[in-house]
């Protein structure tokens, strides 16, 4: 049983103090899958945005927020999965927006 855990693949490195175990192959594979995909959406949106394909502004804003918000699902799971070295942390960090932490700063600078 020993021998089966140490050929097992990790997909992340612990940190200290992290208390979840490692990924699974699938769900290590599921996660690529996930990048890969929203990746591949955000590029043919953009090519969509650069064509000369008559937008209007309020089409060519929500397509420009489309593509924001798949960077930020790609950055969020590549992140938990990027071998122990989160770059920008957590899932708050990556999906909220900066005005939500200026808000918690705010608060702690009060509290």
């Amino acid at each position: 049983m020993a021998q089966q855990k140490s050929q097992q693949k990790v997909t992340h490195l612990p940190q200290a103090g992290d208390t979840k175990a490692p990924a699974s192959e699938a769900q290590y594979q599921w996660a690529m899958s996930t990048i890969s995909s929203s990746a591949d959406c955000a590029r043919s949106l953009c090519v969509d945005l650069m064509q000369d394909i008559p937008f209007e502004a309020e089409s060519a804003s929500a397509l420009l927020l489309a593509v924001e918000v798949l960077l930020e699902k790609i950055g969020c799971i590549a992140d938990q999965h990027a071998a122990g070295h989160e770059t920008k942390g957590g899932s708050a960090d990556w999906l909220l927006p900066p005005a939500y932490h200026k808000a918690a700063e705010a608060q702690e600078a009060t509290s």
